[in-house]
């Protein structure tokens, strides 16, 4: 690969928008060590709060302040961000745009992915992330990659560097990690509270929820998170025994990861959210890793009975065994991103 890479992320509705771009930064980073990647975004705190100490080789550019930049030979955008046409003709020398889509599932997208054109000194080239075999495909967050192990680890590392005090106690009990949003968790909630096997581990409570008092006593099955460093949340992930997410990149993460994971997908005005949970459905069908009762379930998570299907869920996940355990092998299988990307430049 080349050694400088200019990425440009707009951040368009919120933080999870430069997740995934960060996700690949990191990732390049650490196969390619000499690489630099130049980061072109809108918010330098966030950018910050989400590496951490890991930005040695990323370097945080203002977007607004892109015209005074001179671009790389390789460019990556992110999210339909349209460069700017003065800035791109202002440069007349050959520069190869990949420009990186929503992770989508439907089958228009393989005859879209690594289309070309070309428009003046500049070759783009369309990145569609998803799990369909002619496509970009994913980040995969590799078991043998993982930086800790077992929980005990994990809990004295996040217990150290978050500066909480996570009992050890809870080690016993199953690990759930819930990242949805705010409408989703105040259905969940009650039920929540009710079960006692398990610890859930909950995310983004800025939102607020005023019914339950922050503790964090041993006895209680409830533990509101801090913001994690992007690195950080993805190994949280690998030691949860059932992840309940909410964006595109941790669903891929955690089932790259052979956990039991339910989707709390975006809804969205246009009900283009009610398509997506049908293509990933009909997505496992072709590859014949759909499970009927997983599939009933996730439908009715997203679309009736959050509760019900929640519950269920968590009471049935180990009879969807062979379901994980099938999308993790065609994951880690087909779907390497990194290995993908390599062939385009």
């Amino acid at each position: 690969m080349n050694e400088s890479i200019d990425f440009y992320v707009p951040i368009i509705d919120n933080y999870w928008d430069i997740w995934f771009a960060l996700n690949l930064a990191l990732l390049m980073i650490s196969k390619n060590p000499k690489l630099i990647i130049r980061f072109f975004s809108d918010d330098e705190k966030l950018f910050n709060k989400m590496v951490g100490n890991n930005k040695t080789n990323i370097q945080f550019h203002n977007l607004s302040d892109l015209n005074n930049q001179i671009p790389s030979k390789t460019i990556f955008t992110f999210f339909d961000y349209k460069l700017p046409d003065d800035y791109l003709k202002k440069w007349e020398k050959w520069k190869t745009i990949i420009q990186f889509w929503y992770f989508l599932l439907h089958k228009k997208v393989e005859n879209l992915h690594n289309t070309t054109y070309e428009i003046d000194w500049n070759k783009f080239i369309h990145f569609i992330p998803s799990l369909r075999k002619k496509t970009g495909w994913i980040i995969i967050q590799n078991k043998k990659d993982k930086r800790l192990k077992t929980k005990e680890e994990f809990l004295n590392y996040i217990n150290e560097k978050y500066n909480l005090e996570i009992s050890k106690n809870l080690l016993n009990k199953k690990w759930i990690s819930v990242f949805v949003y705010k409408n989703t968790l105040d259905e969940l909630i009650e039920a929540i509270q009710e079960r006692k096997n398990e610890v859930f581990f909950i995310f983004d409570t800025w939102n607020g929820i005023q019914n339950i008092e922050y503790s964090l006593q041993e006895e209680k099955n409830i533990i509101f998170m801090p913001f994690l460093e992007l690195l950080d949340y993805n190994d949280f992930l690998s030691v949860c025994d059932i992840n309940i997410t909410r964006w595109e990149n941790s669903l891929c993460t955690s089932l790259s990861l052979w956990k039991p994971t339910l989707w709390d997908i975006y809804k969205e005005n246009n009900k283009a959210h009610n398509e997506k949970i049908y293509d990933f459905l009909e997505f496992l069908e072709e590859n014949k890793i759909q499970e009927i009762e997983y599939a009933k379930t996730l439908k009715n998570f997203n679309l009736k009975q959050k509760k019900e299907a929640f519950v269920d869920f968590l009471d049935n996940f180990e009879n969807n065994t062979d379901l994980f355990q099938d999308l993790w092998i065609y994951i880690n299988n087909n779907c390497d991103l990194y290995k993908n990307l390599k062939k385009i430049f």
